[in-house]
């Protein structure tokens, strides 16, 4: 199963609250691939997605798994959206119901200004920087062009790798996954 957000690390209370972690997906995928009766995987996806950190491991232990002998099949009757789309796209084979919202390709970032909100309380916030790039993109203070450059700049570099993850795992060109 992968359900609910995705997250990279661990969480004694990921599972309780609905959270699939990537940890959590390594371990299972590794013990699949050592168990010798299991022949088949499936991947019963319903998600929105999560993460990009630690996303690639887990797609590339799906490739594993089905280049060892055991296909994969991702399925879903529900979600299988931006990162939940990188793993299923990673299966031999998807499979989803008609009702099924699947797909979204793409990589979004939020940025909470909050200097205005401190300053209506009074509270005036002071950033102070070692290095050019260090933590452009506070939230007490108004996002610059640069920090918006920088953010945008790794959302594209997200964006092309996931974009080039479905061309080759799904065997389309680059222009095909990213239309």
């Amino acid at each position: 199963d992968i359900a609910g957000p995705m997250i990279a690390s661990d969480n004694p209370f990921a599972e309780m609250f609905g959270y699939t972690t990537y940890p959590s997906l390594l371990r299972k995928l590794d013990a699949i691939s050592k168990d010798a009766e299991v022949t088949d995987v499936i991947l019963a996806i319903d998600s929105g997605g999560g993460a990009v950190s630690g996303l690639t491991a887990v797609a590339q232990k799906i490739r594993q798994v089905s280049a060892e002998g055991k296909p994969v099949t991702a399925f879903s009757e529900g979600h299988m959206l931006s990162a939940a789309y990188w793993l299923g796209s990673s299966a031999d084979k998807i499979v989803v119901d008609k009702s099924a919202v699947v797909g979204s390709i793409g990589v979004i970032a939020h940025h909470y200004e909050e200097s205005q909100a401190l300053a209506n309380e009074g509270i005036k916030a002071t950033v102070l920087r070692a290095g050019q790039y260090k933590a452009l993109a506070s939230s007490v203070e108004p996002l610059s062009d640069a920090a918006r450059a920088q953010i945008q700049d790794g959302l594209d570099h997200a964006y092309g790798m996931f974009v080039d993850h479905v061309a080759q795992a799904r065997g389309v060109s680059y222009p095909v996954a990213d239309s």
